[in-house]
């Protein structure tokens, strides 16, 4: 079931660039330079969880095991990318938020093998990358993270999450009342990353009350979420993917490509729960 309260009808802008807005040569030329100044200085971390501590992650043989640790040392501002070999990573608890925090420009790509030396070379499909919640006792799903993933930037930005299965949050207390916000991942406001190439699976939030299984949009959203699996993920409202009623401001993600399979809402939207004046824009799932 897909629960859709607004249009989803884009709407083109036309727009005039006054005489004295136009760039000058000389202009464009520092903004050219100052963009090869940050492809110069981009990087690629390396992550492999079974590597030894203490790794630079400067190579694979040097791979860094922890992956937050690894987000931590990007550029803030910069085009660095993150290769993840396959595995598991467990996500950690960063002060009193649950799940990797992702708070910087940077590209994480997962689904490596580990011995690649460019990106075309992965294979997540085989090279199964595995961002987890289950922390804990193994199987035991009341003490999870709440949530796996937690998007905070809040600039325009070049943060992308790619290849990965995210997995097994439990947005439930101790005393079974839903927890919020939660999910398998989290976009805080005015995040707007790019999500491709996941499975976002098995995420859980309270059967009633609880919104967002598997994708919580916590407020002003342009975000990409493409070429994606949702698949048995529950909640109250918005299994797979819920959009905050209780913020007013515009949630306009673009959905695309992506496939919903046995998500269960205890209430409304098995897939997409939205309310107010939200626009998402669905396309070919």
């Amino acid at each position: 079931m897909i629960l859709i309260a607004a249009s989803l009808v884009a709407i083109g802008h036309s727009v005039h660039v006054a005489r004295s807005n136009i760039i000058s040569s000389n202009t464009r030329a520092l903004i050219c330079a100052a963009h090869l100044a940050r492809v110069a200085q981009a990087a690629i971390i390396y992550v492999d969880a079974t590597a030894a501590p203490g790794g630079s992650g400067q190579s694979w043989a040097t791979a860094r095991q922890d992956l937050q640790a690894a987000i931590n040392s990007a550029n803030v501002n910069g085009s660095d990318q993150i290769w993840v070999a396959d595995g598991i990573y467990y996500a950690p608890v960063i002060g009193v938020d649950h799940g990797f925090k992702l708070d910087r420009q940077v590209q994480i790509f997962g689904g490596f093998a580990g011995n690649e030396t460019q990106l075309s070379q992965r294979d997540f499909v085989n090279n199964v990358t595995i961002l987890s919640g289950d922390v804990g006792d193994p199987g035991d799903r009341t003490d999870n993270r709440q949530t796996v993933v937690r998007v905070t930037l809040t600039t325009s930005s070049n943060l992308r999450l790619d290849g990965f299965t995210i997995r097994d949050a439990w947005g439930t207390n101790a005393q079974g009342g839903p927890v919020f916000p939660s999910a398998g991942i989290v976009i805080a406001d005015n995040s707007s990353p790019t999500i491709q190439n996941c499975r976002i699976i098995a995420n859980r939030g309270h059967p009633m009350d609880g919104a967002g299984g598997g994708l919580f949009f916590d407020g002003r959203s342009a975000a990409l979420i493409l070429d994606t699996l949702f698949e048995d993920n529950s909640a109250g409202e918005g299994a797979a993917i819920y959009l905050d009623h209780s913020n007013q401001e515009a949630i306009f993600p673009t959905i695309e490509r992506c496939r919903f399979i046995r998500n269960v809402a205890g209430r409304a939207g098995g897939a997409i729960a939205n309310y107010y004046d939200h626009r998402p824009i669905v396309r070919s799932c």
